[in-house]
C-alpha cells in the first residue's frame, strides 16, 4: 500500500496532476517564475509564460506543455507582424493560438496567461464548446496540446507590447471535443 501511494504521488509530481485527498489542488500546482514583473530576454520570456500555462494545467490535471523551436519562431513571426501593423490579427495558421497586447504595462510571462486563463469564468463546463469569450482559457488548458511556441515584439514608438503564443496540435471543434479536453479545475 506505501509503495502504491509513493508511486502514485511520484506520477503526481511528474504529471503535474496533483494527488491530494478530498481538497483542492491549487497548493500543489506552483508556477515557477512566480509574480516577476521583468525578464531579461526572449528566452526567460517564454520561459515565463511555459511556467504560467503549466501552472493554470495543472489546476484542471493536464499534462505539461514543452517550448517548441518551430512554434517559437511561428509565434514570432505572428508577434512581429501584429506590432508592424499596430494591432492584435490571428495568423489563422495551422497552429492553435493566442495573442495579447499590452500599453504601459510591462508585459510578463504570467501577464497575457493570465489574462487568457480568467476566461474561465464565462466558461460553461455542462454545455462545452469554443466561444469568443472563452477561447484563449479552452486553448491555454486544452488537454492534447503538448508543444507551446510564444514570440514577442515592442511597436517602432516602444509603447505597445505583443505577445503571441502558438499550440500544436490546436484546440479542435465540436462539443466532445471540448468535453473531453477542457476539464474542470480539479
Amino acid at each position: 500500500m506505501v509503495a502504491m501511494r509513493l508511486l502514485m504521488l511520484l506520477v503526481g509530481i511528474i504529471s503535474c496532476a496533483p494527488i491530494i485527498e478530498g481538497g483542492s489542488n491549487e497548493a500543489s500546482c506552483t508556477n515557477p517564475s512566480g509574480n516577476r514583473i521583468n525578464f531579461n530576454d526572449i528566452d526567460d520570456l517564454r520561459q515565463q509564460i511555459l511556467d504560467a500555462h503549466n501552472y493554470y494545467r495543472c489546476l484542471h490535471g493536464v499534462p505539461s506543455l514543452t517550448l517548441d523551436d518551430i512554434l517559437n519562431t511561428y509565434a514570432q513571426s505572428v508577434a512581429n507582424d501584429n506590432a508592424v501593423k499596430g494591432k492584435l490579427e490571428h495568423s489563422d495558421g495551422q497552429y492553435g493560438e493566442n495573442i495579447y497586447a499590452s500599453y504601459g504595462q510591462r508585459i510578463t510571462g504570467k501577464l497575457p496567461t493570465k489574462s487568457w486563463y480568467d476566461e474561465i469564468q464565462y466558461y460553461d463546463f455542462n454545455n462545452p464548446g469554443y466561444s469568443d469569450e472563452t477561447g484563449h482559457f479552452t486553448q491555454v488548458v486544452w488537454m492534447d496540446s503538448k508543444k507551446l511556441g510564444c514570440g514577442y515584439k515592442q511597436d517602432s514608438a516602444q509603447q505597445w507590447e505583443y505577445i503571441a503564443c502558438s499550440y500544436d496540435p490546436r484546440s479542435i471543434s465540436g462539443a466532445r471535443n471540448f468535453k473531453k479536453n477542457v476539464p474542470e479545475p480539479v
